[in-house]
């Protein structure tokens, strides 16, 4: 009994490497060390049988435009659109316990950016890939303000409310504090909006926010949950010149209201993902 269970876990343990070392360019698993050489933690069994679940099917990141899982300032999909960091923002940070349990099982890989009022710009993405076109998309980021303060801009291609592509951010504007999505519609004046107060969610805790596009409706899921939807029709407005910047916003080229706290991936679709991508990226059975 002892020695199937030993090979059990081995077999285990081969299969984590495989998935975490092999896996094509090009695709949502870009080939990299799951942990830091300087880490000493050991894969726990749930992560071990997460990883071989994982390298069963194809994951919601393998045809994203761009995704940023934080070990570094690389894209691990796409044509790597990397990251430049600004302010103060430490790049690999180590999760630990329930925390890096929670991001295997969303996909992510257990490191993240710890912004101290600082903020990670992708400029316009490789070949401006990250100037999304079309009548659908969607974004997705894992994040954490272990304060609870928010009031500032997450994830966006901003510009002005008549220039913007996309802008997730948080907000109180008199009646509490929000987190909202506002999107921009070709030949349309303004913005798109949907949003969910923070105290509906919890404010201190870790949130998969993800805000969906599929030319009839807008929509924003926190945690798995259709939090607001509103009807929206058109293809995403064209001609913006800011960068995409994760953890604030771009105008006229100088990025205002920088984030404070923990971002463990970030990631942009140029198609609506399914329901079911949504829940696999919230960790919702």
């Amino acid at each position: 009994m002892r020695n199937a269970f030993v090979i059990g876990i081995s077999a285990l343990v081969g299969l984590y490497a495989l998935f975490a070392l092999s896996s094509p360019p090009g695709k949502g698993r870009k080939p990299r060390d799951p942990l830091p050489a300087t880490s000493t933690a050991v894969p726990t069994m749930s992560e071990l049988v997460a990883f071989s679940a994982m390298a069963a099917d194809e994951l919601p990141f393998d045809d994203a435009v761009a995704v940023w899982h934080m070990a570094d300032l690389g894209d691990a999909s796409g044509k790597d659109s990397r990251l430049t960091p600004g302010g103060h923002v430490e790049i690999g940070v180590d999760l630990a316990g329930e925390d890096r349990e929670a991001s295997l099982a969303r996909c992510g890989d257990g490191r993240v950016a710890k912004c101290d009022g600082g903020w990670l710009s992708a400029e316009h993405g490789a070949d401006g890939e990250l100037h999304l076109t079309g009548n659908a998309m969607t974004m997705c980021i894992r994040l954490r303000d272990p304060l609870g303060k928010w009031d500032t801009s997450l994830f966006s291609k901003f510009g002005g409310h008549d220039a913007l592509v996309y802008n997730l951010f948080s907000i109180d504007l008199g009646q509490g504090m929000v987190i909202g999505f506002q999107l921009g519609i070709d030949g349309q004046p303004g913005m798109r909006h949907v949003e969910v107060p923070v105290a509906k969610i919890g404010s201190r805790v870790w949130h998969d926010v993800i805000a969906r596009y599929d030319g009839k409706n807008l929509g924003l899921f926190v945690d798995g949950v259709l939090v607001d939807r509103t009807p929206v029709h058109g293809k995403l407005r064209e001609g913006n010149v800011e960068p995409c910047v994760i953890g604030g916003h771009s105008q006229q080229g100088k990025v205002h209201r920088p984030f404070v706290g923990l971002i463990d991936h970030a990631a942009l679709w140029n198609r609506a993902l399914s329901d079911g991508e949504i829940a696999r990226l919230s960790g919702v059975d």
